[in-house]
């Protein structure tokens, strides 16, 4: 958690260009939003263990994709994510990056929803007739956000609204 929460104060820290994060402060930037579709089912069938194993290989590649096209993600809620794309990396075309990362982890999704569940040797303790797929659904958003920390010292995140 602790990384975590040092890795989305040097995002905001990027974003805002200091270290005021009490301040709130708008920017124009996009938000790419992610879930994994029939997170719940999916996991009932396939158990915690091998739920666990997806996710992580899921968000292995989440996380390839998006600082691949200049993002960053700012919150993952079990299977979802958020991830912005701001004016402050090396290209002004952060709408760009953001719909690029969207295609590219619909495609890698596909892939690595076949591997997981169509090779016997990832999932080989899971009856196939039982398996299901790996799908995401997503959003994107361009916008003035305002940037913010909510909460108090004890209880504390890092914010686009």
């Amino acid at each position: 958690m602790k990384q975590v929460m040092f890795t989305l104060k040097n995002t905001f820290r990027q974003l805002l260009g200091s270290e005021t994060f009490y301040l709130q402060q708008e920017k124009v930037a996009t938000l790419l939003y992610v879930d994994v579709c029939h997170y719940s089912q999916l996991t009932e069938k396939l158990g915690p263990f091998h739920m666990i194993n997806v996710m992580d290989q899921y968000l292995d590649l989440v996380n390839r994709i998006v600082k691949r096209y200049k993002g960053s993600i700012i919150d993952v809620s079990g299977d979802c994510f958020v991830a912005v794309f701001d004016r402050s990396s090396a290209s002004q075309n952060h709408a760009e990056h953001a719909v690029n990362a969207a295609q590219l982890l619909t495609a890698e999704v596909i892939k690595l929803s076949a591997l997981l569940f169509n090779d016997s040797s990832i999932l080989n303790t899971y009856p196939k007739e039982q398996a299901n797929t790996l799908s995401v659904r997503m959003g994107i958003h361009t916008g003035p956000l305002v940037l913010s920390r909510v909460g108090s010292l004890q209880c504390m995140k890092y914010a686009m609204i």
